[in-house]
């Protein structure tokens, strides 16, 4: 609250402007802006070995306010809603973002990609969905996601994907989609295609309504600075868990961090002998007690019967500058296979984790300034 109250002192406000209808996105934004209760950050529960993260929160609010709200700098941008300090990584998106505004609309749905951000590592998405028809909890915008600049070379490897949406009314919807670079070249522009051909569901699936919403557009990179840390002695072993930091690449908008994860066979004791592979997931905190959000990518997994090098990343929110030092926590999963269940291709194991997560390390990686 305290950056609200910071940024309302220095607005200058006509207080005899009558007051005027507001539309829900204006009103919605206002309320989870201002009232929004802030929770405690946890290190999530292991869902699936590989399985993508996806994050949301289902609002449906309305209320009154006087004109002179629509105007306010801090509520005019859908990265806005996703400023949560506790819980996403995009605080500082609205200011690099490059505008967009176009509207498509097909079988009832109009969808409109207000603005996008590439830092060179991610493309991030900002759009809003509105429809009469029930679109379910999550609605998100799917389809071929193309960047010429990288042909077919991210066809089948090398790039990972996160939809975030939230319920802003009864029928309007906001979303981001991050298009994560993981491997091969990072162009310093991108011309970007997105061929939507349906709005699906993440909470049910069966909810999907076929559409024609295709978008293009092109993004500058933004200014980023790459520290390699692979020869920099930032290496864990510990339990039979070896971890490596690779690099750290910072953007005036995110901080993202690249390491490579072992299972050292002769040292690692699991506590059951049929355990499939191990999941490892990061605290990031720094010297001078921020926490940092993360989106994660957790490359292949560290699979016992491979004996394989994952190679993961962590996606944050810009370093407080002026943190000196980063301190990572890995919390290690031990997973097994549990018991098949039917599915319409035949049968599915399930991953289980086996026991509570528990802490190693930490990797300490100094800030240079």
């Amino acid at each position: 609250m305290k950056k609200v109250y910071k940024q309302l002192n220095h607005l200058k406000i006509d207080t005899e402007l009558e007051p005027m209808e507001v539309n829900d996105l204006e009103m919605t934004r206002i309320k989870q802006r201002v009232f929004k209760k802030r929770g405690r950050k946890r290190i999530p529960k292991i869902v699936g070995f590989a399985a993508a993260i996806v994050l949301a929160v289902n609002v449906a609010a309305s209320m009154t306010f006087p004109a002179y709200a629509q105007k306010i700098p801090f509520l005019s941008s859908v990265f806005q809603l996703f400023n949560d300090e506790n819980k996403y990584v995009f605080e500082d998106y609205e200011g690099f973002a490059t505008d967009i505004a176009v509207t498509k609309e097909s079988n009832g749905i109009s969808i409109t990609i207000t603005d996008a951000v590439y830092d060179g590592e991610n493309v991030t998405v900002a759009y809003t969905m509105t429809s009469e028809k029930e679109l379910g909890a999550r609605p998100s915008l799917e389809g071929e996601f193309i960047i010429e600049e990288l042909k077919k070379r991210y066809e089948n490897k090398g790039y990972w994907t996160r939809s975030i949406v939230e319920r802003i009314s009864e029928h309007e919807y906001a979303g981001l989609f991050v298009y994560q670079l993981i491997q091969g070249s990072k162009p310093k522009e991108v011309h970007v295609s997105w061929n939507g051909n349906a709005v699906i569901d993440l909470n049910n699936v069966s909810t999907a309504y076929e559409g024609d919403w295709n978008f293009q557009f092109h993004l500058k990179t933004l200014e980023s600075k790459t520290t390699k840390l692979a020869d920099a002695g930032l290496l864990l072993q510990e339990d039979g868990i070896e971890i490596n930091m690779s690099k750290m690449v910072t953007t005036p908008v995110s901080t993202t961090l690249y390491m490579t994860e072992r299972v050292l066979h002769n040292q690692f004791q699991p506590p059951i002998d049929d355990w499939h592979g191990v999941h490892i997931e990061y605290k990031v905190v720094d010297n001078i007690g921020n926490e940092y959000k993360t989106i994660p990518y957790y490359g292949i997994g560290v699979q016992k019967e491979l004996n394989n090098l994952s190679q993961p990343r962590l996606m944050m929110n810009k370093i407080h500058k002026d943190a000196t030092l980063l301190t990572i926590t890995p919390y290690v999963s031990v997973l097994k296979l549990g018991m098949p269940s039917a599915t319409e291709n035949g049968s599915i194991a399930p991953i289980e984790e086996v026991g509570e997560p528990y802490s190693i390390g930490p990797i300490e990686v100094p800030l240079s300034k």
